[in-house]
Order: C-alpha cells, then structure tokens, then sequence
C-alpha cells in the first residue's frame, strides 16, 4: 500500500515481489501538472522517503499577497472582495499590467505594520509572473456619496499644500485648497 501511494505501478510491484531485487531508479511522478521550481537532490545521491526532494508548483495563477495600510480598509469590499477591480504591475514589465481578483481579505492587522493582509488571484497563462516578484497593487472602490472627484493630474502640490483650479469666468480662474 505504500509504494502504491508513493506512485509505484501494480506491474513494478509485482516484479519487486518476484525478483526481490531493488531499482536504483525509480520515476516520481507529482500529483498534479505544474514545473519543478525547486529541485534539492543532485544525480546519484540516496535518499530517503522523509526528505523534500523538489517543489512543483502550476504557475498558470498566481497568488499576489498585499499589505494594505490600515487606513485603506474602509476601501476594500469585505461582503464581496471579488468584485473590486485589481491591477497589479511589477517591475519587470513597468508598461504591462496584469488583472486580478481579491481571493481572501484578512480578519487581523499586522501588529507591526499595522497593515491587514489580502490575497488576489491572477490569471499566468503566459508564465511571465514568477514566485517571490515585488508587486504594485492598486484596488479601485466606489467612490463615497459626499466625494468630489477631479483627475490626478489637476491637483497641484506646492510644499504641504495642495489645490486645483477652479475657473470663475473664462480667462480667470481661482486657487481652492483641497484635501486629499
């Protein structure tokens, strides 16, 4: 029953039975499609059944794992997180942008960090995102009903302040100091 489990064919078995004679090589097959990302054996080497002889992982989705600061949380849907549209770049591909799903939405901040934890799923099917990459991750949310939205672009910063411009008339337009 365990070299069933280890993956050893009914064949392979019985042969083991009957020669009473050992394989130095024996295939390992994992239990589900993916690529060998970490490998921790060299050729020739014995083994033993309670060593970690390689990680597979199937990297057609990735997990992307975010801090949020604790500010933030208000803005992160906690009834239906999958519904909030994701985007995440990393520096790798500086002009791409990959899109995803809020799969987990922590119940605890980080004493430290003061940040609470989200998990978002992304879709890998060209395998261009790879383990342990440095993610940039924006959520978009509803906007409150008492918010005025104006572009990113028409918010001027000078020192501590910032402020838009308002037109009054044509030609004549008013600094209004805003807070973002």
């Amino acid at each position: 029953d365990r070299l069933r489990l280890l993956g050893m064919s009914e064949e392979e078995i019985q042969r083991l039975d009957r020669e009473q004679k050992i394989h130095s090589h024996v295939p390992i097959a994992a239990p589900f499609n993916g690529r060998v990302i970490v490998r921790n054996l060299t050729k020739g080497e014995v083994v033993e059944t309670t060593e970690k002889l390689f990680t597979v992982a199937d990297l057609s989705e990735v997990w992307v794992t975010a801090n949020i600061p604790e500010k933030d949380i208000p803005f992160i849907y906690h009834e239906h997180p999958d519904r909030q549209f994701v985007e995440v770049r990393v520096s790798a591909y500086p002009n791409d942008v990959f899109h995803g799903k809020i799969t987990y939405v922590g119940d605890v901040l980080d004493p430290a960090t003061r940040t609470m934890r989200l998990r978002l799923e992304l879709p890998n099917q060209h395998r261009r995102l790879k383990p342990e990459m440095f993610a940039t991750v924006r959520i978009y949310s509803e906007p409150g009903r008492q918010v005025l939205l104006v572009p990113e672009a028409a918010v001027q910063r000078d020192r501590e302040r910032s402020f838009v411009f308002i037109q009054r008339e044509p030609g004549v337009f008013e600094a209004r100091n805003v807070h973002l």
